[in-house]
């Protein structure tokens, strides 16, 4: 009866509930134990994702980045190439050889980037050789401006040819863009899950923690404290973060901004926080942005690459990149911003670029046809009016032999010296006329370009100035010349020009000299010279040696109509040639013609 009411004991004097109280402190201190443990590694596991998560979008939007500015170095390098085959200007290459050295940069930063992403990676590689031969293609436009002059390099911009390779470099760009948001969608579909994993996890281990949390407070003060310190480590994630990360209600207000607020958009965070986003949202972008807000809210759904504006303190607008999440639990909205305004900047350049560039080339193609036009009506009033000038010239010759036997010995010295002019101005009225037709037969006529000897066209234009050279005893020296692309009857015009022209200026000289001969190469051609030591120029005139009807001296001092040497430039242009001379007065001339070489590679200093 004593020990009636009396608790258990044991073996060692102890009350038995104590062992069970023990026990169960035991066992609530184990599985307490468990489920802080399993807390943690939840707890760690989710931050480790979310760190990968996080590095991988930064990836994804680094090879996007890296993309936009290729795109926006081949529209430089377009713009670059179209200024120089308009202007010719060397400076406008210096800029294009910039922008084509910052695409290959940045195909080897994609390359780079993509490299753990077998897709990316696979597009990428693909994508390096074609924009190498676009960069080649836009550069092989600048070699033929630069050989071949303005119409040659207009003809090669004009070449829809390149257009299937410009078509699959877009489709390229176009496969990354769907290869990368396919892999965030797959990415994000993974984190969901991994959430939505640990959510489930988590509840039950709360539950099984919270029932014996009374025999582990000591346990769970060590976890409180291994908590606090994983949110230390998240909180300073969440304020060295370069990206915009808030929090906000479905009352569109923020609760929660990181100090890269501060930054992107110049406002302290107390004048952002608890005020309604769409007051900084530009006004063009408002109605979208509620729209989206709403959607989260009735839906739960993510967002992914949204984009709007919003209000600096400045009052400029920034271009933002949303990624985010609602919890329609807690009635919030989790997202992360990225400052993409340089990126958008650039893709503006790059329409603005591509419309000039439109512009540009429109109005070349009008200066073409306005220049094609006139040039045609040129050459017809020029050819209309060699014919037309002939009858009447016939009427004068022909009139003057009829009075020149009609009246016969009746003239006098005087008048006989009046029909002998009015004959000698119709001769030369006549090689005047057939020399405009030839001129204006070579700008009609179609050029049969093949590999021509030089050697051979100057010997075959010798035997038609065979006589003169013997007869004034002239030392003709002809050095070995180089093998040309070109139209071997034009050139024997050419030559016979320049050598009729050496010739006739070397008449006041008792030892007449011309020499044929080769000189260093220009541009990728090869350069031929014929120089004589005859009554040469003053270098000051040299731009009127080359015009229609323009001689720098008079016709009794040497014969000529003023049209050779305007013929011997058209068809050296023809051939994509240059034509230009230097000389001095009382010390001789020399004539310079660059032609293409039959062989480009042949060409002495082109490489």
């Amino acid at each position: 009866a004593g020990g009636a009411g009396r608790r258990p004991v044991t073996r060692a004097g102890e009350p038995a509930s104590l062992r069970r109280e023990a026990a169960l402190t035991t066992g609530g201190l184990v599985l307490a134990s468990f489920g802080i443990v399993m807390a943690l590694l939840l707890g760690e596991r989710a931050a480790r994702i979310q760190r990968e998560w996080a590095g991988q979008v930064t990836q994804i939007l680094d090879i996007r980045g890296a993309t936009y500015a290729l795109r926006a170095s081949l529209a430089d390098m377009e713009r670059w190439q179209r200024l120089y085959v308009l202007g010719g200007d060397a400076a406008d290459l210096g800029p294009f050889y910039e922008a084509a050295g910052a695409a290959r940069e940045r195909i080897a930063r994609i390359r780079e980037l993509a490299r753990d992403n077998p897709v990316q990676r696979a597009l990428g590689e693909a994508l390096a050789p074609l924009v190498a031969r676009r960069v080649a293609r836009l550069d092989s436009v600048i070699a033929v401006r630069r050989a071949r002059g303005f119409e040659a390099a207009r003809q090669a911009v004009l070449n829809r040819e390149w257009l299937p390779l410009a078509d699959s470099i877009s489709a390229h760009f176009e496969a990354m863009r769907q290869a990368e948001d396919s892999l965030l969608q797959t990415r994000q579909a993974s984190w969901d899950a991994a959430v939505r994993r640990r959510q489930r996890i988590q509840t039950v281990t709360v539950v099984v923690t919270i029932g014996f949390m009374a025999a582990a407070l000591a346990v769970f003060a060590r976890f409180a404290s291994a908590r606090r310190r994983a949110q230390e480590e998240r909180d300073r994630g969440f304020l060295l973060s370069q990206d915009l990360i808030c929090r906000a209600d479905f009352e569109g207000r923020f609760v929660e901004l990181n100090p890269a607020w501060e930054r992107t958009l110049g406002y302290s965070l107390d004048e952002i926080l608890g005020r309604p986003f769409l007051e900084l949202v530009h006004p063009d972008d408002r109605e979208r942005t509620a729209a989206e807000s709403q959607r989260q809210e009735r839906e739960g759904t993510h967002t992914i690459h949204f984009v709007n504006r919003y209000r600096h303190r400045d009052g400029s607008y920034r271009v933002l990149q949303w990624s985010a999440t609602p919890n329609l639990a807690e009635r919030m909205v989790y997202a992360t911003a990225r400052d993409i305004t340089p990126l958008h900047e650039a893709e503006e350049e790059l329409r603005r670029s591509e419309e000039r560039s439109r512009l540009l080339n429109e109005e070349l193609q009008q200066s073409v046809d306005e220049l094609t036009s006139v040039n045609q009506e040129l050459e017809a009033f020029t050819y209309s009016v060699s014919h037309d000038l002939r009858a009447p010239l016939r009427h004068i010759s022909g009139f003057s032999e009829l009075l020149e036997r009609h009246v016969g010995s009746a003239l006098d010295e005087k008048g006989k010296r009046y029909l002998g002019t009015i004959g000698a101005a119709v001769v030369r009225m006549g090689m005047l006329i057939d020399d405009l037709l030839m001129f204006s037969r070579i700008g009609r006529g179609e050029l049969h370009a093949g590999p021509v000897r030089l050697d051979d066209v100057v010997q075959a234009v010798l035997p038609e100035l065979g006589q003169e050279i013997a007869r004034r005893k002239v030392r003709l020296e002809l050095r070995p010349l180089p093998v040309v692309h070109g139209d071997s009857a034009l050139l024997q015009v050419v030559f016979a020009n320049l050598l009729s022209n050496a010739l006739k200026y070397t008449r006041p000289r008792e030892e007449p000299r011309v020499e044929v001969g080769t000189d260093a190469a220009r541009d990728g051609r090869v350069v031929v010279f014929v120089r004589d030591n005859g009554v040469g120029f003053d270098m000051q005139y040299v731009g009127k040696l080359f015009g229609v009807f323009q001689r720098l001296h008079s016709p009794e001092e040497f014969e000529g109509t003023g049209i050779g040497l305007a013929t011997v430039q058209r068809i050296v242009h023809k051939h994509a040639g240059l034509v230009w001379a230097e000389g001095a007065v009382e010390k001789g001339a020399t004539f310079y013609v660059a032609l293409p070489p039959a062989d480009p590679t042949s060409a002495p200093g082109v490489t």
